[in-house]
């Protein structure tokens, strides 16, 4: 008898759609009863699943809460403490990602190596950095060969893990911190590409890779910001997005 895969599993779900699209509203809703379905198969894996999806909506208390279970209750399944490493290198506590990243990776997991490269490319740990690249070259190398923007060691970790987990949702920009992930998309132009985000339609960032166009984006976003913060001087256009900031910074450093 074949017992088939759960749901989360199967070809073509909204649990592998997540790691690459943007969901609505309605498949999100779809993909949380899916994930609580899960928990009822692997308590362990769907705690730290259920917290990566309110990471996708923006959820951070539920996120940590979520975390903090797992990291009481599962720390003996080598992939739960995995995942548990991608998603606090997402909610910027590099030091307990490198943590349990290296704990998965020393497992035996080695699809985890992406993620500990980039807890320690932003945790500045170059001893880390370092070792991995001499323990894991070939790892470390076919995740730049087979990423499509052709990214370099240093942008392996941060890439690869974001193209795993959020792809294009982003909640934190230079000293910003938002309290719902704004949504990042970038498209060819000729031979270079533009980025761009719904919630600010007039910024766009070019590049010459999608890397680059992303960059420039977010570095105009940061500085546009701070600009508005001098004072109500501005056209209504401008107005409008210092409305639009107030709405989803929830901190700035």
């Amino acid at each position: 008898m074949t017992i088939p895969l759960p749901k989360i599993y199967q070809d073509g779900s909204l649990w592998h759609r997540s790691q690459s699209e943007i969901l609505s509203e309605f498949e999100l809703a779809r993909l949380k009863k899916d994930l609580e379905d899960f928990m009822n198969i692997n308590k362990g894996l769907g705690t730290v699943y259920l917290a990566r999806y309110y990471l996708i909506v923006g959820d951070l208390e539920q996120v940590n809460l979520l975390l903090d279970d797992a990291q009481n209750t599962y720390l003996d399944d080598p992939e739960v403490v995995g995942v548990m490493g991608m998603l606090y290198n997402y909610i910027d506590k590099y030091d307990r990602a490198t943590e349990f990243l290296s704990q998965a990776v020393s497992s035996g997991l080695s699809e985890f190596v992406g993620s500990l490269y980039w807890a320690a490319l932003f945790s500045n740990n170059k001893e880390l950095q370092n070792r991995l690249k001499l323990e894991y070259e070939d790892a470390l190398a076919s995740l730049c060969r087979e990423n499509p923007l052709n990214i370099t060691y240093d942008a392996v970790g941060l890439f690869y893990t974001a193209n795993y987990i959020l792809k294009s949702l982003v909640v934190k920009v230079g000293k910003l911190y938002f309290n719902t992930p704004i949504k990042i998309t970038t498209e060819p132009d000729e031979e270079a590409f533009i980025a761009k985000t719904p919630d600010f339609p007039t910024l766009y960032g070019f590049g010459d890779t999608e890397g680059e166009a992303v960059d420039m984006l977010l570095e105009d976003i940061e500085n546009l910001y701070f600009e508005l913060q001098e004072d109500d001087n501005f056209y209504p256009d401008f107005l409008a997005m210092k409305e639009r900031f107030t709405q989803i910074v929830e901190s700035a450093e």
